[in-house]
């Protein structure tokens, strides 16, 4: 019995030490695949043996103008978990990083992964209508784009959910421009990201990032239609006397 036990102990000691050494990290940050609308932080699938020591997964989040990552949940770990959490308190259009951590079943906490960075895309109505720009997907301790095979750009024409490949790019190219823009004043975009594919619970074949959906309309022209900039309406005053070197009075005509 006694060799029995000791034999458990160098076991368990050996799968935790193997845990702390070979620690899952995140698999991709995406916007959710709902509604593009959530940040949804990804990350591998555990084994049975590490299922056994943990306890459960931290998410933690830092936005564009934050300098701390601040937790933001908390997912369990059980063998029918899952292995995804989305953030549904962050905004899509900001680059936003994420880590995790895991709590094990000792109460100890690990340090923090290495963070992720989901892509940002928006219009640039500075170069152009129907400009698409959108920021690079990044990895800390990643010096270049070198672990992504490329992007696709996709459009809803109708803003129902259906979404169409437009164009394939290289994973240096952060620009494209819809040059039939005019031709579909509702139409919603996409950009997916060639990532290496995740082996994730409750979420099978997943190997693609994508952003936020991004509505042909810009926020400039948004702001503007809001401001009532664009909805002045002309009304024809003269000045009288004219030319007057005193006092002057506005007379609507």
């Amino acid at each position: 019995m006694k060799n029995t036990s000791t034999k458990f102990l160098l076991l368990a000691m050996f799968a935790f030490s193997s845990l702390n050494m070979n620690a899952q990290t995140i698999c991709m940050v995406s916007a959710d695949f709902q509604t593009g609308e959530n940040y949804m932080v990804i990350w591998e699938e555990f084994t049975a043996a590490e299922v056994s020591l943990l306890d459960s997964i931290f998410i933690f989040r830092q936005e564009r103008l934050e300098t701390v990552y601040t937790k933001v949940g908390a997912v369990d770990v059980t063998p029918t978990s899952p292995t995804y959490f989305v953030d549904d308190n962050a905004n899509t259009m900001l680059t936003t990083k994420y880590r995790i951590s895991y709590l094990y079943n000792s109460g100890i906490e690990s340090n923090q992964s290495l963070w992720h960075q989901g892509v940002v895309m928006d219009y640039d109505d500075s170069i152009g209508l129907g400009v698409l720009t959108w920021t690079k997907y990044k990895k800390e301790n990643q010096p270049d784009e070198s672990y992504i095979y490329g992007y696709e750009c996709r459009m809803d024409e109708s803003g129902i959910g259906m979404f169409e490949s437009m164009s394939t790019m290289m994973n240096y190219e952060v620009q494209w421009t819809d040059q039939a823009f005019d031709l579909h004043p509702s139409a919603e975009y996409e950009l997916l990201v060639s990532l290496p594919t995740c082996n994730v619970l409750t979420k099978s074949n997943i190997n693609t990032s994508r952003s936020n959906i991004k509505n042909q309309q810009s926020n400039a022209s948004i702001l503007n239609e809001e401001a009532g900039i664009n909805k002045l309406q002309a009304t024809n005053y003269s000045i009288s006397p004219n030319p007057a070197s005193d006092i002057i009075k506005k007379v609507k005509n």
